[in-house]
């Protein structure tokens, strides 16, 4: 059975989508643990003015007991070998590696980054690098996992050009996917067709799309 309809929090300032899914996650699992938003950026290592990556808050909610299954095509160890900076700016040009340098400290990030692969490689946590699927979606779900769920929000609202976003999918059936949009604009208990989604997911390229399913132990 997939799970019941999480919490939905407002991405109040269009910098929390991450935050505002992650804590879903987390007071759907763990109902009593009310936290502040100062207290999830810690959590998450978001900094004023800046953009979320995931690696923090994936070595902190494996460490609070959670299993995490993470999903999509980027390659960590390239990442790790060659830096986070350099292969961006190979595989996504000099102008989106400048805009990730100037919105996140990426020396922070890549720490965060070997903390999580050290997890990988103890066997503690799983990660595949692939492009995920609606299958993988439905087959989490039916085992009662959340998903946290990266795309294009300017392609699943009708309008051209790039934006990432993070949405926090609890629901899947035949014709559509169900999720909590924190925004902007803030729509909880959304569903789009699958087609829209998996437009919208792969977006400029299939690489863009990952997952995160999420259950509590």
């Amino acid at each position: 059975m997939q799970p019941k309809i999480p919490p939905f929090y407002e991405n109040w300032d269009n910098a929390h989508c991450a935050q505002c899914v992650l804590r879903g996650i987390v007071e759907h699992f763990e109902p009593d643990q009310i936290w502040t938003w100062e207290e999830w950026d810690r959590f998450t290592a978001k900094e004023p003015g800046k953009w979320t990556w995931p690696y923090r808050a994936l070595v902190n909610m494996i460490e609070r007991g959670y299993n995490v299954v993470y999903i999509n095509s980027t390659s960590l160890q390239e990442y790790i070998d060659f830096g986070i900076y350099e292969t961006m700016v190979k595989n996504l040009g000099v102008e989106v590696a400048d805009k990730q340098r100037e919105m996140a400290d990426l020396d922070l990030v890549k720490t965060d980054l070997l903390k999580y692969w050290a997890l990988i490689q103890q066997g503690v946590t799983k990660r595949e690098q692939r492009h995920p699927t609606i299958d993988d979606m439905k087959k989490f779900l039916d085992e009662g996992y959340l998903i946290w769920a990266t795309l294009n929000s300017r392609i699943l609202n009708g309008l051209d050009g790039y934006s990432s976003h993070i949405l926090l999918v609890y629901k899947v059936d035949d014709e559509f996917v169900y999720f909590h949009d924190p925004g902007t604009p803030p729509i909880p208990e959304r569903k789009v067709p699958i087609e829209l989604f998996l437009k919208a997911s792969t977006s400029p390229t299939p690489s863009k799309w990952a997952i995160t399913a999420y259950k509590k132990l």
